[in-house]
């Protein structure tokens, strides 16, 4: 008997249907042996032997792979090909080895489940590959001296905080810095106008104004309304003329069938799938589903960064395209693409459709919504890629007016032959403009019809999502095919991240851990030196170089920093993470802001500064005992709907400066802004003068603002009339702890019944008459714009 062993329960049934009986073919159920959890499983004073254990889930399949590999003359070793998959074949073939199992042991690789493949594989078996198995070895033991050198640093040293490991830091390292790029962005104002112009055939075309007074006008040369709409009154009802219409002929080229990245990109942007999510449904199509009651494979290897296609399946390809499409459709020579990616690794194919006529629509109600649309993404692309181009037709008509003083510019065009798009679509590519101009001919007259001033705002850049994180990871040359989705659940995993609309978000946790590993292990969490000690892996795998004198480069740097980190003080750390992330714990809320943010705002004595518990950081008065005030972490990380507001069409994007829009009342911009205690309104722009403060009104509640409520707002603190009563005013106002009603010296609490932008006198006396019944008599500390009252009692 020959026993065939791979990793999972459904890649043997496939497999198992393709063989005949003189083959048992059984599973692994993946790696059946790791090191041990614990301190001591790498010893670098030991030439950095490893101590492996057989997982507790693994002894009944090991009872069973070894009950049937006695009885076997061959032992093919078919589990996946590359590192991880070489790895599995060496340790089941150890463990035989150990328990006096010595078969003859062949190694068997393939990148798709047929019969053809699996037949040509046995014909070909060789060793296991021992340079594939370093590298995998090599990996796994830095990942563990990493984690098990410097989590424990991390307990005693940022209580509260999990662990660290060698290439999620990287990832996590990527997601601070750009929450710390957008924390740090300043919004920008900027116009540009856009003209209607209608000609004698009553033809009308908009195009946007290039050049005013004959300066070219850039991005930033309309700062603000006034300077636009100085430009719509000079333009007036100037006549234009057509002074140039260019047309050109663009070719786009389709894109490379999938690569592990690319899919796991593609799969979120488009159907909004996770990574791990992706991989998943992937691992399932590679290893077979039930078909037909059969078990099927329909997609090759998942795990690949190579964008190579065999010779026999581009044939397939081509004729299923010219058959189905026309020979219009079908790219004149073979496509044949280039790995990007840098450093690829293991000459797999990409991951392509076992058998391309098998197409989406054929398996239709045959096998789960979710595995069908990503078989259809992937069936899709791999098509695509050997289509011909797609051909747009470009229109660009230059404008200048008759005083010759001003010039415009449209711009538009179409498909004029759809080319692989009859197949396949990037997203970028879904949102092409199509925009139709009209015929023109040169030196013809155009009237103005409309100018149209336009106010924008520079936008901080976007937080990652899966997709975007992948791809710098990708290009970064950061992780590889089987690392990137567990990479990204760990960080989750650990509370390090969170996802709000799929998009990462650095917890306070996370954010402490990359400031520690920033300031005291900085090397380690550079791009370049994980890049490169992933080159040093690669170099393993080809054999060019020995895997533990790679491990004794990184550990004699990394443990000589482990030991002198391990003698600072715990307050030394908390000094330099607080000096670290000083403007995410004491933020400014405008430019040139001088204020002292660090002074606290219950004594006004002391300062506050950072302190540590094993439930998680917060900042604290230094004017302890006498002063007992603590504050969580003010963060744009946690428990906000800062998200919600980037995404806000009703409101004009950026950081810290958000437009709800201009009052003809006021005569002023309002903006929503976030300050140290939340969010709150502003009318007009920031001003360096003291005295010259623009009002300002916190928000308690709901961010969703129109401008006819943002200017009621703005009017408070505001008096509704004199009670009867007392003959005393009544004033509503509004702070940090919600609306209220100021009179005769009480501060009363307003129901929430009640809408505070709209009361009436009788509804302020019947408030006071019956304030609420959580209404205490010692208030503490309600500020708004111009009221402030601390510990006043009714």
């Amino acid at each position: 008997m020959k026993l065939l062993i791979v990793e999972s329960p459904a890649k043997a049934k496939t497999i198992n249907k393709y063989l005949g009986s003189d083959f048992q073919v059984v599973a692994s159920y993946g790696h059946v042996r790791d090191l041990l959890a614990k301190a001591g499983s790498v010893l670098p004073e030991k030439d950095f032997f490893i101590k492996y254990e057989i997982n507790p889930k693994s002894k009944q399949h090991i009872k069973t792979i070894c009950s049937l590999a006695k009885e076997s003359e061959c032992i093919y070793l078919a589990t996946d090909p590359d590192r991880e998959g070489e790895s599995i074949s060496w340790h089941i073939m150890e463990v035989l080895k150990e328990k006096k199992i010595f078969a003859n042991f062949k190694r068997i690789v393939f990148n798709e489940i047929t019969k053809k493949a699996v037949n040509q594989a046995l014909q070909q078996p060789r060793d296991i590959n021992l340079n594939l198995v370093n590298a995998q070895q090599a990996r796994r033991s830095l990942d563990y001296l990493v984690g098990f050198s410097l989590s424990p640093l991390l307990w005693r040293k940022l209580p509260g905080c999990k662990s660290a490991g060698r290439v999620q830091s990287v990832g996590l390292r990527l997601i601070c810095e750009r929450e710390e790029e957008i924390l740090k962005f300043i919004s920008q104002e900027y116009w540009d106008i856009h003209i209607d112009m209608i000609n004698s055939n009553n033809d009308i075309v908009t195009a946007k104004l290039i050049e005013f007074n004959n300066q070219k006008l850039e991005k930033f040369s309309i700062a603000n309304q006034s300077q636009a709409q100085n430009i719509v009154k000079k333009i007036g009802n100037q006549k234009f003329k057509v002074s140039d219409v260019i047309k050109k002929q663009r070719k786009k080229s389709p894109p490379p069938p999938f690569i592990t990245s690319s899919l796991q990109q593609e799969a979120a942007n488009k159907l909004g799938f996770t990574a791990k999510k992706t991989m998943t449904i992937a691992q399932k199509l590679y290893e077979g589903i039930n078909l037909n009651n059969e078990a099927t494979a329909l997609i090759t290897y998942m795990r690949t960064d190579s964008v190579m296609l065999s010779k026999d399946f581009v044939d397939e390809t081509r004729n299923f395209i010219s058959s189905n499409f026309g020979s219009k459709y079908l790219h004149k020579q073979i496509r044949v693409f280039k790995s990007k990616v840098k450093n690829a690794q293991e000459a797999h194919e990409a991951i392509r459709p076992i058998n391309i006529n098998i197409t989406p629509q054929s398996l239709s109600n045959k096998i789960e919504a979710d595995y069908l649309k990503l078989y259809e993404l992937i069936w899709q692309r791999t098509v695509a890629c050997q289509m011909e181009n797609v051909v747009l037709n470009t229109v660009s008509i230059n404008f200048f007016s008759l005083n010759k003083l001003h010039a415009a510019k449209a711009t538009g065009s179409t498909i004029a032959f759809d080319g692989f798009y009859k197949v396949y679509k990037e997203i970028n590519e879904e949102e092409e403009d199509k925009k139709l101009l009209p015929n023109l001919s040169r030196d013809e007259i155009m009237q103005v019809r409309n100018i149209s001033p336009k106010q924008h705002f520079t936008e901080p850049p976007p937080r990652y999502s899966e997709a975007t994180l992948v791809k710098t990871l990708e290009d970064l040359g950061i992780g590889r095919p089987s690392t990137y989705a567990a990479i990204i659940s760990v960080l989750q995993e650990r509370d390090y991240v969170s996802l709000d609309q799929k998009r990462f978000i650095p917890q306070n946790k996370g954010k402490l851990v990359t400031a520690f590993l920033t300031s005291f292990f900085k090397k380690y969490v550079e791009y370049d030196f994980t890049a490169k000690l992933e080159d040093q892996l690669d170099s393993i795998a080809n054999g060019t170089i020995k895997w533990k004198e790679t491990l004794q480069d990184f550990w004699t740097g990394f443990n000589n920093n482990i030991q002198e980190i391990d003698q600072y003080k715990i307050a030394d750390i908390v000094s330099q993470i607080e000096s670290l992330l000083a403007s995410f714990l004491f933020p400014s809320t405008q430019k040139n802001d001088e204020t002292d943010h660090r002074l606290c705002s219950a004594c006004k004595i002391g300062k506050l500064s950072l302190k540590l518990s094993k439930y998680g950081a917060f900042l604290a008065c230094s004017n302890y005992p006498n002063c007992d005030f603590t504050r969580n972490i003010s963060t744009s990380f946690e428990n906000n709907n800062k998200e919600k507001l980037h995404n806000d069409s009703s409101l004009s994007k950026g950081k810290n400066n958000k437009v709800i829009g201009y009052s003809e009342t006021m005569q002023k911009t309002i903006y929503l802004k976030e300050g140290p205690f939340g969010w709150y309104i502003q009318a007009g722009e920031d001003s360096n003068n003291k005295n010259e403060k623009p009002k300002r009104i916190s928000l308690t509640g709901s961010t969703d603002i129109t401008l006819e409520i943002a200017e009621k707002l703005l009017e408070l603190p505001k008096i509704i009339g004199l009670n009867p009563n007392t003959n005393k005013e009544i004033t509503v106002a509004i702070g940090r702890y919600g609306p209220y009603l100021k009179h005769d010296g009480k501060f009363i609490s307003i129901p929430k019944n009640y809408d505070y932008l709209n009361l009436s006198i009788n509804d302020c006396i019947a408030i006071i008459t019956k304030p609420p019944s959580q209404f205490r008599k010692t208030k503490k500390a309600i500020s708004s714009n111009s009221d402030k009252v601390t510990n006043s009692k009714s």
